[in-house]
């Protein structure tokens, strides 16, 4: 079957037993509460619609509580076996739960589901979990393979122990596999695994095989090289290079000391990379630069290829890449450097390289702590060697950011401190931190400069983090209070804000297609409120307000995701409350749209595209949504494009 067919048919399968509906408000409320009220979610569970059913699964699968296990058991597994097997998974270990599928395992009855067990049982089962499902696929040929190496990935990362070496012969068997979705999943997890198979013909083979055709394929296998690789003959690996797909390029970069070609190919590979039209392509290559070992003969040749791009770059990330493998390569002549492109790099990279290599860096960078620094240039003028100086300048400076109100300085200020400097200061320390909790215990935008205080106040004393945990009790915020109460481990209030909720659910199935207008282009996401009406709700109400307007992707990961929805454009913003995680059994494949978060229920307006498979994000975020046109925008997008606007249809 055709990769991108598979995938389409994996994710609709799922989506077209549609689960919430515009109807279930109820569900959706007690959902979004955090209360999962039974009443409400039996009338649902029980009912004799299928659709309901499964919407009933997926708010148990997100409430983390496996006294629902037995009310789950009473549905019909045959019909609801995604749903099932999603929320036994998610709500964590269960006695019953893996006795339920571990019998499953070895009944005829469920092979078709397969692999919807084994994925549940990695999830929340044990060692001997881990040997029956080895065992299976050791002892009995033909089985369905999908998950297969994902469930074996999810036990290593449980450190759950099994036998490396029985698997390992499973992947080199399937390194023949004529499934590009097995191949795809086995090449990522032995990527994670990191290591030594001893298969680098196989994976050439692969390469080779699928680069013109499959290149996210061919792209793993190439990731999988730092492992396997140990000759010296790959210059054949960068043949017709500029043909080649982006993705691959990236790979091919990245683990360009690995591969190692000749130096003609490399400085090709190179020039042909600088000027290439993906942002993705020219970024991994200027990062790389400083890493590779070039000998006196070639060394001039390279610093002269970056020189003359760092005059002629327009991409300011680039830039700044540029001149730091410049640095890297030609480490004595890094102040010289500094003076000849002052004007052409950005004020964070002048500043760390001045620290890096200048002895008398604080009088250089003193002027800079009276203007006001973006958020990136405070954390290097706060980095650890400028705080070690212990100057005067840098006392107050700290102290003047711990007090500004501002929750991302307030943290990235009490981060940097250490044992000693907190001895030496500690009643003013104290002093600071009270005042400030009490000023803003009831600012929900001070939320990360609460949590650095508390992290702080335990620094400090245990006697004076019970006093701070204390003066956050008396905010007027469920999420504040929530902080103290977890620090206290009590039980957590639910949080519901009744006007949040009500312009969240009244966007929710508003619409099915959102627009998205770029600098680069424009793309149209599929709205997926039968699984996550919240973030799809939550979105719509922020685009109709024009939150995103002119805010840019601040954070381009190459081969991974595009993300945006930070109006401060530094990865600390959002909009003044935080929703749910919505769970579901879809899985992070290409054009799929996510929710970033810093843990669970903290998710805001931040948002990501994938460029790429990565199934060690499935279940742990929210998935709302997926590119249906404009894959290519997305592809093309760099950390200078931003949204301009943002239509609904």
């Amino acid at each position: 079957m055709n990769m991108k067919y598979f995938l389409t048919f994996t994710l609709l399968s799922v989506i077209l037993l549609a689960q919430f509906q515009h109807n279930q408000t109820d569900l959706i409320e007690t959902t979004f509460s955090r209360k999962f009220e039974k009443k409400i979610i039996h009338k649902y569970l029980f009912s004799e619609n299928p659709k309901q059913v499964n919407a009933a699964l997926l708010s148990i699968g997100n409430g983390k509580d496996t006294t629902w296990v037995k009310d789950i058991l009473k549905t019909n597994f045959n019909t609801h076996h995604k749903f099932i097997t999603f929320a036994l998974a998610n709500i964590g270990p269960c006695k019953i739960s893996k006795a339920f599928l571990e019998k499953l395992l070895f009944e005829n009855s469920s092979r078709k589901y397969l692999s919807e067990i084994i994925l549940a049982l990695s999830k929340i089962g044990d060692k001997k979990s881990a040997k029956l499902i080895l065992q299976l696929f050791t002892t009995q040929n033909n089985l369905p393979k999908r998950n297969f190496y994902l469930s074996f990935y999810n036990f290593k990362r449980r450190n759950i122990e099994f036998n490396l070496e029985a698997f390992s012969k499973l992947i080199k068997q399937d390194l023949l596999s004529k499934n590009p979705a097995i191949l795809k999943e086995l090449l990522f997890v032995k990527k994670r695994l990191s290591v030594k198979l001893n298969i680098d013909i196989e994976l050439k083979k692969i390469f080779n095989q699928y680069k013109f055709t499959q290149p996210e394929i061919a792209a793993l296998s190439i990731s999988c090289f730092q492992f396997e690789v140990s000759d010296t003959n790959n210059n054949y690996l960068f043949e017709n290079y500029s043909n080649l797909n982006w993705k691959i390029k990236v790979e091919l970069i990245k683990n360009i000391s690995k591969v190692r070609p000749n130096f003609e190919t490399l400085f090709t590979i190179t020039n042909s990379s600088l000027q290439d039209s993906n942002w993705n392509v020219q970024i991994t290559l200027a990062k790389q630069l400083g890493k590779l070992a070039v000998n006196d003969s070639s060394k001039n040749k390279i610093l002269s290829l970056i020189k003359n791009n760092i005059s002629t770059c327009k991409d300011r990330f680039v830039k700044d890449e540029l001149f730091n493998s410049l640095c890297k390569i030609d480490s004595t002549n890094t102040k010289y450097y500094l003076e000849k492109y002052y004007n052409l790099i950005s004020t964070k990279t002048f500043l760390e390289k001045t620290i890096e290599t200048d002895e008398n860096f604080l009088e250089i960078i003193k002027p800079y702590f009276l203007n006001e620094p973006s958020l990136n240039v405070l954390e290097v003028l706060l980095s650890e060697k400028v705080v070690k100086t212990n100057s005067k300048e840098i006392i107050d400076y700290i102290f003047a950011n711990l007090q500004s109100g501002n929750a991302p300085k307030v943290a990235i200020a009490a981060e940097i401190l250490d044992s000693l400097f907190i001895v030496e200061n500690e009643t003013f320390l104290k002093k600071i931190i009270i005042s400030q909790i009490q000023e803003n215990r009831n600012n929900f935008l001070y939320k990360d400069g609460i949590l650095a205080f508390i992290d702080l106040s335990e620094k400090i004393s245990s006697e004076f983090k019970e006093e701070v945990i204390n003066e956050l009790m008396q905010s007027d915020l469920f999420t504040i209070k929530n902080l103290a109460l977890k620090e206290k481990n009590e039980l957590l209030i639910k949080l519901f804000d009744p006007e949040l909720f009500s312009n969240i659910i009244s966007n929710s199935f508003k619409f099915k297609y959102a627009n998205i207008n770029t600098t680069k282009g424009y793309f149209k996401i599929e709205l997926l409120a039968d699984v996550a009406p919240i973030s799809v709700g939550n979105f719509v109400y922020l685009a109709k307000n024009n939150f995103f307007n002119n805010v840019k992707f601040h954070r381009v990961v190459p081969n991974f995701v595009a993300q945006v929805g930070d109006p401060t454009n530094t990865g600390w913003g959002g909009p003044n409350y935080e929703i749910i995680t919505e769970s579901s059994p879809l899985n992070f494949v290409r054009g799929i749209v996510g929710m970033a978060s810093s843990g669970r229920d903290t998710e805001g307006s931040q948002w990501f595209v994938m460029h790429s498979y990565y199934p060690h994000l499935n279940n742990n975020y929210t998935i709302w949504g997926k590119i249906i046109e404009g894959q290519n925008i997305v592809d093309s997008i760099s950390q200078s494009d931003k949204i301009l606007s943002i239509g609904f249809e």
